[in-house]
């Protein structure tokens, strides 16, 4: 609906100073301004009246969100400095600056652990019989040699993984036990 009112009347029915019917009837809307018009040497404001789209009020959170600030303590290696802080914080004031923490180091495996260096001077691929390296299992498998390659897999397929092979291992131990 687009009405055209004076803009004293429009300021006055904003401002809530006016008390009239036509004030009264207005409150439950929302004044949008969709621009101002000049006619006959006076103000006009053409807007448009909605309803509210939640209704006649909006609703407010009727709680205050409280602040949970806990003593910490931090987790930098070698700090164990106390301080105030939320749940989730890891780091004294020092060593929330990442420049300021130490570098962790990761766990180099050896490589050997799980594979075999095969030296070789073959030319050409090759496929070379293996024995499986856990104990227990006599099991032989091929592997693919390739030039200048070197590192190949000490198991056979069946103890490829590190839960297959402990698990092997506790079924030859439970067998050794019974027999």
């Amino acid at each position: 609906m687009h009405s055209y009112l004076f803009l004293e009347e429009v300021i006055e029915i904003v401002m809530g100073n006016h008390d009239c019917l036509v004030c009264k009837r207005f409150s439950r809307f929302f004044v949008h301004f969709s621009r101002l018009e000049f006619a006959n040497n006076s103000i006009f404001a053409k807007f448009t009246a909605r309803k509210h789209p939640l209704g006649a009020a909006m609703q407010l959170p009727k709680y205050k969100k409280k602040k949970r600030i806990k003593l910490k303590v931090c987790q930098e290696p070698g700090c164990g400095r106390e301080f105030w802080g939320h749940p989730i914080a890891k780091y004294c004031e020092l060593h929330r600056d990442i420049k300021q923490r130490q570098k962790q180091k990761k766990d180099i495996e050896n490589i050997e652990a799980k594979n075999i260096i095969f030296r070789h001077n073959y030319t050409e691929v090759m496929d070379l019989p293996f024995k499986c390296c856990l104990e227990g299992c006599d099991d032989i498998f091929e592997i693919k040699v390739f030039p200048k390659q070197f590192v190949y897999p000490r198991f056979c397929v069946e103890h490829r993984n590190d839960f297959k092979r402990t698990n092997f291992l506790r079924i030859m131990r439970r067998k050794n036990r019974e027999g």
